[in-house]
Formats: C-alpha cells, structure tokens, sequence
C-alpha cells in the first residue's frame, strides 16, 4: 500500500466518524423532545382528571350497593334498588348539566 491510499483509508474513517457523531447527536436530541412533548402532553391531560375520578369513586359506591343489595335477604330490597334508581337519575342530571 502507498502512502496515498493510507491517507485516504484515514481520510474516510475520520469523515465516516464525524458523520456518524452528527447523526448521533441529531437522533439524541430528537428523542429528548420527543419525550418532553409527551412529558408536556401527561401534564396537561392529569388537569381534567379531577370529574372523571369524582366519577370513578361515584361508580364504586354504586357497585358496593348493588354487591350488598344482591347478597341480601331483607324485603326493603325493592326500596333501595328504588334509591339506587332516584341516584342514578340525579347523576345523569349533573352530568348533562356540566356539558
């Protein structure tokens, strides 16, 4: 081999090297705002948050009611199933009201 050619394999693997740094760098930094951005988007959704658990904890108490009506042998169970009803309509009031 020549000194020209060394040179030139030298020459290459350096200008392979920086490319490669670059692109690097580039993709790094692409992924970084990637994350930010749905970093920012996680932040922005937990805000309305707040009815959706008020809901969740509302949907609770109904299901503890009805495991509680349906394992019982009382004969007041026609009046709170009754509750339950008036309950519910009272919570699809609200509901359509916040809309």
């Amino acid at each position: 081999m020549d000194m020209d050619m060394v040179v030139g394999v030298i020459a290459a693997i350096a200008i392979i090297g920086i490319v490669m740094g670059t692109v690097s760098g580039i993709a790094k930094r692409s992924i970084q705002l990637k994350e930010k951005r749905l970093e920012l988007e996680a932040r922005s959704r937990g805000t309305d948050t707040g009815p959706l658990l008020e809901k969740i904890s509302l949907m609770e108490d109904r299901i503890r009611n009805l495991e509680r009506i349906a394992t019982d042998d009382r004969p007041s169970l026609s009046a709170q199933i009754e509750a339950l009803r008036i309950e519910s309509d009272e919570v699809k009031i609200e509901t359509e009201a916040t809309r």
